[in-house]
């Protein structure tokens, strides 16, 4: 599946309570290129809601003001699914209303590249910006500011009962600010 150029905007997703906007499952292959995904709504990602051995390309897009009432305002990211942000990417304004990952939330996933990104103005309860749950991400310019965390790590949140994953976040020539 191929996204250019095109605008996912205002839908809600009831009866799944997953993927407001995108919602890809199975072994699927997406590129979004060029688009928006704004204002969308459900349980868990808003904007996107990824699963199982899925993988997603974006590029040049922006995933602004999408709401989930638990987990993930802009993108869920669940299983093996395998997210990367390529090039020009804004996550903003997004929202978790009870829970964590405001922008972004991925457990048990691979967001194997998550590159010239800006992740910003997104609220939850932990992990504003992102919420990391046994799951490994590599982020390389990349700034995360202005997010908001009632609790905890209002920039990023990674958290894992295995003390042995601690090396599956990379960060480099990034900035975590405010």
């Amino acid at each position: 599946i191929t996204i250019i150029n095109s605008e996912i905007n205002n839908n809600v997703a009831v009866d799944t309570s997953y993927g407001g906007g995108v919602y890809l499952s199975g072994s699927s292959t997406m590129s979004i290129q060029g688009s928006e995904i704004n204002g969308n709504s459900t349980q868990k990602g808003g904007g996107l809601y990824v699963t199982d051995t899925s993988v997603v390309n974006i590029g040049f897009t922006t995933i602004n003001s999408n709401i989930s009432t638990i987990t993930g305002g802009g993108i869920y990211a669940f299983a093996e699914s395998d997210i990367d942000f390529v090039n020009n990417v804004v996550i903003s304004n997004n929202q978790a209303q009870t829970f964590v990952g405001g922008g972004i939330y991925t457990t048990s996933s691979r967001f194997d590249t998550l590159k010239y990104a800006l992740i910003n103005n997104n609220h939850a309860t932990a992990g504003g910006g992102i919420f990391i749950y046994q799951a490994s991400i590599f982020i390389q310019n990349v700034t995360i500011t202005e997010n908001i965390a009632d609790s905890c790590c209002a920039g990023i949140r990674y958290f894992d009962e295995n003390v042995e994953n601690n090396n599956n976040v990379k960060i480099i020539n990034s900035i975590v600010w405010n």
